[in-house]
């Protein structure tokens, strides 16, 4: 039939899909290699020549940082760590005097938190002899408290250098630790170069969220570290004071779990809000997730607040979903999402978050009743609201508009008034009511006439069309 239909067209509201973008706890700019594989290579040759680093002078280079101490003298002025002619440009230890013993060697990821270390696996160091081959002896530490893993390599005699892989025990590691001991007139008994490890992959996932009952299945992702491969199972505990199957539902339970596989960057759950009849303040499922040195999170929780949408009236939803002063008027749109308040709590939909797209057949739209009739038709959630007055309407032109029938609010004895009002179809279950609101036109005739659906809030003022 030509001319009639609804009055604006729909939005689609967009699936909602929770993604976070990596976090790297860096203060300066990663390689485009580094940020795509997250392997750091530490190469000495890169140092300024004759340079010193210690404790309070760290050298750092491709995301890593070396110092020096001098744990048997405190005199830090007789260490050197030189990259020189002397050393073939690679770094080992000298002093201009035999007064030092011993020095310890740190090496870690850079990080601008104190205390925080992020996991990486030592890959391969290459090692120089220096006035002959010498053993030396590496110490892992764990940054999740296992026990210390060592292993000792040996530099050989070659001038070239000899590269040794690390066992995979050598991962999880805060530090990677070693000594040279000063037995040779001054000078260390190693050079070494090429430290190369792995940054652990970076997990991102959702702080908080706050959902609405009743609004259906949300997506929510998780974002592994670009560049990672291989299995990451995280199987999380959930606690909070909402109550599984009364209050939501979710693929996380009942022992379920987020896994990433292959070189897949993405992993999701579903979790899905339930209604009920109680007035209540705004519950919360806190979803605790698993640490493990094979990766770091961007947060160790994920809070869902679920809103009540059914309690008072239209205020309570408002509040249940965090919505305040200007932005919860009827009239407002705070999501920006094309529906008002008003129709967002008559039709069950989020008004403070992205709505699914199974909502908009909640929505008025256009069918064909009985008799070849156009109509409009919408599905109202339960609990039915007490607040809201629907008025149907419709117009040859869209200059006037008539008003065919109405209804203020669903409470008990209320009912549809107007010429229009015995054309009315309702249809009941024990989740929803359809209505059908039929045109005062036949198809037949091709008359020119448009459909509206009006909402009034009856406390507090406030309409939509």
């Amino acid at each position: 039939m030509e001319g009639i239909g609804r009055l604006c067209d729909l939005v689609l509201p967009k699936q909602t899909m929770i993604r976070y973008l990596p976090i790297l706890l860096l203060p300066f700019t990663l390689s485009t290699a580094i940020a795509a594989d997250r392997i750091m290579n530490f190469n000495s040759v890169n140092l300024p020549a004759n340079t010193e680093f210690q404790i309070t002078n760290p050298w750092i280079e491709d995301g890593m940082v070396l110092t020096c101490s001098n744990f048997s003298n405190a005199n830090f002025s007789d260490l050197v760590i030189r990259n020189s002619d002397n050393f073939g440009y690679k770094t080992g230890v000298k002093s201009p005097s035999a007064r030092w013993n011993a020095a310890r060697f740190f090496f870690h990821h850079v990080t601008d938190t104190p205390g925080f270390y992020r996991p990486f696996t030592m890959k391969s160091i290459r090692l120089f002899p220096m006035g002959g081959a010498s053993t030396v002896t590496f110490l892992g530490i764990k940054t999740n408290g296992d026990p210390q893993v060592t292993v000792t390599f040996n530099t050989g005699n070659s001038l070239s250098g000899t590269t040794h892989q690390f066992p995979a025990n050598f991962e999880a590691l805060g530090i990677l630790r070693w000594t040279v001991n000063n037995n040779n007139a001054g000078l260390g008994y190693h050079q070494f170069d090429d430290l190369v490890s792995e940054l652990a992959p970076t997990i991102s996932v959702p702080q908080t969220l706050t959902l609405s009952e009743g609004s259906g299945v949300s997506n929510i992702t998780l974002e592994r570290e670009a560049g990672s491969t291989g299995t990451i199972t995280l199987t999380p505990t959930i606690s909070g004071t909402a109550s599984s199957s009364a209050d939501y539902t979710s693929s996380l339970l009942p022992s379920n779990s987020v896994e990433f596989t292959g070189s897949n960057s993405t992993a999701s759950f579903t979790f899905q809000p339930l209604p009920d009849t109680a007035n209540e303040s705004p519950e919360t499922v806190i979803i605790t997730w698993p640490t493990s040195p094979n990766y770091v999170l961007s947060h160790p929780t994920t809070t869902i607040t679920i809103g009540d949408t059914n309690g008072s009236g239209f205020a309570d939803y408002m509040s249940g979903h965090g919505v305040t002063g200007n932005d919860a008027l009827a009239s407002a749109d705070p999501n920006s999402d094309g529906i008002s308040n008003i129709e967002s709590y008559l039709h069950r939909i989020n008004p403070a978050g992205t709505s699914p797209s199974t909502w908009l057949a909640r929505r008025a739209s256009y069918v064909t009743a009985a008799g070849n009739v156009p109509a409009l038709q919408m599905t109202i959630p339960t609990p039915l609201p007490n607040d809201v007055r629907l008025i149907f309407q419709e117009s040859p032109q869209m200059d006037s508009w008539s008003e065919q029938t109405r209804r203020s609010g669903f409470a008990s004895g209320s009912s549809w008034t107007g010429t229009g009002a015995s054309r009315v179809i309702e249809s009941n279950n024990f989740a929803a009511r359809t209505i059908t609101l039929p045109s005062s036109q036949n198809a037949t005739s091709r008359p020119a006439a448009f459909l509206r659906m009006k909402y009034e809030l009856i406390t507090g003022g406030g309409s939509s069309e």
